[in-house]
């Protein structure tokens, strides 16, 4: 169990540091849609297959700290994108 979790916060790490680099380098979306790039920084944005997934599987949502490696939607996802001229956004906020 320790050692799952400790792959776990590994898996997390490297993730938020290959995010971090993602931001740093220039983008199509410094241009086009630069307050959501920067908000990757601080805000995560979860894969909308995966929550479909987890709804039909009858999960639930986790706390954002608790979210499996791999589900964060990342710059270099965002960048496959064809169309910034509608971005669906799902807030889910819960005052802890």
């Amino acid at each position: 169990m320790a050692r799952q979790r400790a792959a776990w916060a590994e898996a997390k790490q490297r993730e938020a540091e290959a995010i971090a680099q993602q931001l740093a380098k220039p983008s199509k979306w410094d241009k086009d849609c630069p307050d959501l790039k920067a908000a990757l920084a601080d805000t995560v944005l979860v894969d909308a297959a995966w929550l479909g997934r987890l709804a039909d599987e009858g999960g639930v949502l986790p706390r954002c700290q608790d979210l499996p490696p791999g589900v964060r939607v990342t710059l270099a996802e965002m960048e496959k994108w064809r169309s910034f001229a509608v971005l669906g956004v799902l807030v889910v906020s819960y005052p802890w």
